[in-house]
């Protein structure tokens, strides 16, 4: 890739995230991770995303910069967003990203003006603890870890000729910026994420972060 990718999050009712899946790749994105999610506690935000009490589900694709617009329509489409509480889409730039050897945005440093990174790595099932692992013998202070399940180009399993999507694990941790590229790297050895279906790693830039152990600036 040239440019930086981007990033598709939606969140959606149960049921609907295999079907943005299919519109996704129809429009040329080459998988995606979904995770259930369920909102219980009352707040504003949460009632405006449609997460307040019921099962979502939330969607999880990284695009070429070019097809961000295609790829938007196709999903805007798909969820029927003009109609209240059927969903909500968005996308962001990333400031890396490392999937197989044919898509890949390398991180660059002087890019992002020093500002914290939250780096997310999302491996099957059983292999976070070996992304903690492989973070923190670079340095890294912590991780939180969730469980989705995705499907890719390179991940079909079927049963009865129905396609099945693994269950996945996504490691999430929050890096200064000069820890992002030796930490990816060492990830990527360990886990082998360039080989297809072995997983994914992807950078998003801080605005502010507070509460992390010498850590707590604003940008």
């Amino acid at each position: 890739m040239n440019k930086e990718p981007v990033l598709f999050l939606a969140i959606v009712k149960e049921g609907m995230a295999s079907r943005l899946l299919k519109r996704a790749k129809q429009a040329g994105a080459s998988g995606g991770t979904i995770i259930r999610a369920y909102g219980t506690v009352q707040s504003n935000l949460l009632r405006s995303l449609g997460l307040q009490g019921a099962e979502r589900e939330i969607f999880l694709t990284i695009v070429p910069k070019e097809k961000e617009a295609d790829i938007h329509a196709h999903l805007e489409d798909a969820l029927k967003l003009k109609k209240k509480g059927t969903g909500v889409l968005f996308s962001f730039d990333v400031s890396s990203y490392l999937g197989n050897q044919n898509h890949s945005y390398l991180f660059n440093e002087a890019d992002q003006e020093n500002k914290d990174q939250l780096l997310v790595t999302i491996v099957q099932r059983d292999l976070a603890d070996q992304v903690v692992d492989a973070a923190r013998d670079e340095g890294a202070k912590g991780a939180t870890i969730l469980h989705g399940r995705g499907s890719g180009a390179h991940e079909k399993s079927t049963i009865f000729s129905i396609q099945i999507e693994p269950e996945k694990e996504i490691v999430w941790m929050v890096l200064p910026a000069n820890k992002i590229k030796q930490v990816t790297d060492n990830i990527s050895e360990t886990m082998k994420i360039t080989e297809p279906g072995h997983g994914l790693i992807f950078s998003l830039p801080i605005s502010s972060v507070s509460g992390l152990i010498g850590q707590g600036k604003k940008a």
